[in-house]
């Protein structure tokens, strides 16, 4: 017959089999023989809280660069990420057909849904990436991008005047809400042949009525 007793033990006996189960864990990711040799901080082997704690600070590029300043073109930033500084690094990665696949990352991030339903920026398979942006290659060449040019000039210097309003008026301008609202912008403009307006309006959020109606 359990008692109390008997019961206390048994949850000090399971939490401790979880901690000795997380701490294996993490020594096994500190030690992986594919990161160990990367520098870095110590405790960046063990835990990303220092990472946390700088990116809710908004010191998170100040942070990583430091470390580039410090230990180099490759630094091991958390357990599990590396910040890469070098250009020619950063060009294999990311070039098209590369063997590198996405992390998790994307989809935690944007909240994407998986890879056959979600955007191409979140698609981690290479090969199912590959097969999307086909369809878009045509909208993607120099000549039809260099046709867009004068309609993303023009949002960006409403852009402009809009934040040195902000600044003229508050003192201060939250110059990432209006550079998103931009993008927001120059990206319905280009799958609809018309903008939503975000920057003109400086209205985040949008009706029903305007999607309708800028989609007709």
């Amino acid at each position: 017959m359990w008692t109390v007793g008997t019961l206390v033990s048994g949850i000090v006996a399971l939490g401790l089999c979880l901690l000795i189960n997380q701490g294996i864990r993490m020594i096994r990711v500190a030690f992986d023989a594919q990161l160990v040799q990367i520098p870095g901080p110590i405790i960046s082997r063990f835990t990303s809280l220092i990472l946390k704690i700088n990116t809710l600070r908004g010191q998170r590029t100040r942070y990583i660069h430091s470390l580039h300043q410090q230990y180099g073109p490759f630094v091991r930033v958390a357990p599990r990420e590396v910040s890469i500084s070098d250009l020619d690094s950063v060009r294999q990665i990311h070039r098209i057909g590369t063997p590198f696949r996405k992390a998790a990352w994307y989809k935690e991030v944007t909240r994407q849904p998986p890879d056959d339903q979600c955007t191409v920026f979140a698609i981690q398979d290479p090969r199912k990436a590959s097969a999307r942006r086909k369809l878009f290659q045509r909208s993607a060449t120099r000549a039809a991008v260099q046709q867009w040019e004068p309609v993303v000039a023009q949002l960006a210097n409403l852009t402009v005047q809009k934040i040195k309003k902000d600044v003229s008026a508050k003192g201060s301008a939250d110059v990432a809400k209006w550079w998103s609202m931009m993008a927001a912008d120059v990206l319905t403009s280009l799958a609809f042949g018309e903008s939503y307006r975000i920057v003109e309006t400086g209205q985040v959020s949008i009706s029903k009525t305007s999607m309708n109606n800028t989609q007709e």
